[in-house]
């Protein structure tokens, strides 16, 4: 299945002409060398600064097109679908992991960004993996290392898609709180580790920081809505996963009532019987700071694109919950449901012609 995805993204990304956000990357960052923003202007938030790393190195070697500065994105693929099945695989092993690592990957609007020099398949790529790493944290049978590992990862995620920083400040949070919460000692072995996590969470608060003030203030951070979290959020990830598809009225709204109430049905069996898992603070301390900054400090709330990581957020959390039911049949159900309407959607939206959002 990995192999498919991964074809069809590539000659993409092959024959796709460039689009005008990846035109401006090449052409004022790329070509011209800079590597680290010194002048910020109302463009300034294109630069996704280990985006533009790995294309500039990529393209050292192999020469300046478009599909070259696409690879590091297109690579970034691979890792994603390997972190998806590691995290899946965590806890299923049957036919039942091909079925959920299909909710992960099954998402035309998603595969687009595997395909374009942009910064964001990339950040996906390390939000699963750091996802994975803290889970493994979580579950109390590894070692610290495997919360700096998700830490380090979700603060790569972030200086490839800055919008990261919601998931990134959740994520470093509830880490924190449980190390303090279990009474957590370091060895001795282990002092080197938390002082080399300390330093390079630090630069990276000063490298996000001092970006975030620069851009705010040259009005970069345009992209975004001001309705509200459901409506700007929630609805552009749904609306343009369909990829612009004109289904019937009635069709729409039978997916979205099964959805809906096999997705409560997850949830509210899952936490009866396990109570809330640590996935679902995760995604839900995201979107309460997501929520909190657009209201207090007037940040735009994220929208397509910037919102697409929601989506795999979500889909996590689905599963998460859905692995504590002891009830195999309703999952069943729903997993084929979904993966059917996945399945049928991406075949709608099948192409070699354009990006959704550059079409």
């Amino acid at each position: 299945m990995a192999l498919f995805f991964f074809l069809y993204i590539a000659i993409r990304a092959f024959v796709i002409p460039i689009t005008w956000d990846e035109s401006y990357t090449l052409n004022e960052y790329l070509l011209k060398d800079i590597l680290l923003l010194r002048k910020f202007d109302l463009m300034s938030a294109n630069f996704h600064l280990l985006n533009v790393w790995l294309s500039w190195l990529v393209a050292k070697l192999l020469g300046f097109s478009t599909f070259v500065i696409r690879i590091p994105n297109i690579i970034a693929f691979l890792f994603y679908c390997l972190g998806v099945n590691k995290i899946v695989r965590l806890y299923i092993a049957d036919y039942r992991s091909v079925l959920w690592s299909c909710l992960f990957i099954v998402n035309p609007f998603l595969l687009d960004f595997f395909g374009l020099c942009r910064g964001y398949g990339i950040s996906f790529a390390l939000l699963i993996w750091s996802i994975y790493f803290f889970l493994l944290f979580i579950t109390g049978k590894k070692t610290i290392i495997y919360f700096f590992l998700a830490s380090i990862l979700i603060q790569l995620a972030c200086l490839a898609n800055l919008s990261m920083l919601y998931t990134c400040v959740s994520m470093n949070v509830l880490g924190v709180f449980i190390l303090i919460r279990n009474k957590f000692t370091f060895h001795h072995s282990e002092k080197k580790l938390v002082f080399t996590w300390f330093v390079s969470s630090i630069a990276f608060l000063i490298y996000v920081v001092y970006n975030l003030i620069n851009l705010k203030a040259n009005g970069s951070l345009f992209y975004g809505g001001n309705t509200g979290f459901w409506f700007d959020t929630i609805n552009s990830i749904v609306f343009k996963s369909f990829y612009g598809a004109s289904y019937p009225n009635f069709v729409q709204l039978v997916i979205k009532i099964f959805f809906l109430s096999s997705s409560a049905f997850v949830v509210v069996s899952a936490i009866k019987e396990k109570g809330v898992p640590a996935i679902v603070l995760l995604a839900g301390a995201t979107v309460l700071i997501n929520i909190l900054t657009s209201l207090f400090f007037d940040v735009k709330y994220l929208v397509d694109r910037t919102a697409l990581f929601y989506y795999i957020l979500f889909a996590l959390v689905l599963f998460d919950l859905a692995k504590t039911m002891n009830n195999k049949a309703v999952e069943q159900v729903f997993l084929v449901g979904v993966v059917a309407m996945l399945v049928v959607n991406f075949f709608v939206s099948f192409n070699f012609e354009y990006y959704l959002l550059w079409k």
